[in-house]
């Protein structure tokens, strides 16, 4: 004996229908809180390619382990923030900024990968240099 009448009890469709609606407040959550990182994405992607730069240059030195550290981190963040915004299974409205985070996002991905092993060896290089060069040479045992 059922209790309830049979226009209450839920059914499959409702059941679809709730998750849909569900994913689409999650999906509209994300949306606004990537719209208001977007605007600072830019700037993001601005001040790592300055501090790529600077370690480059060598104004600022940090140990190769925290290099690769920070690129792993913003590869990361990078590729989730497109796979976020960007992915296949939503109508696209392509906003003001989007073509800057899409082109920024490439760039840096690109940088990033090639800057990082290039600054490392950079290091590994110069280490050795400086090793060789502020190290006191051992005296050679005289030969008699």
């Amino acid at each position: 004996m059922n209790i309830f009448p049979q226009s209450f009890l839920p059914t499959f469709e409702h059941f679809i229908q709730l998750i849909y609606m569900s994913l689409v407040k999650i999906q509209e959550f994300f949306d606004h809180k990537l719209d208001v990182f977007s605007k600072y994405f830019f700037y993001i992607i601005l001040f790592t390619h300055i501090c790529y730069f600077y370690l480059f240059i060598g104004l600022i030195s940090i140990d190769p382990n925290y290099i690769r550290r920070l690129s792993t981190f913003v590869q990361l963040l990078v590729s989730l923030f497109l796979i976020v915004r960007f992915h296949p299974y939503r109508h696209h409205v392509f906003k003001d900024g989007d073509a800057q985070i899409i082109f920024g996002s490439g760039m840096l991905l690109l940088i990033n990968l090639g800057a990082t092993e290039f600054v490392i060896q950079f290091y590994e290089i110069i280490k050795e240099k400086l090793k060789t060069w502020l190290m006191p040479k051992k005296d050679k045992p005289n030969e008699e």
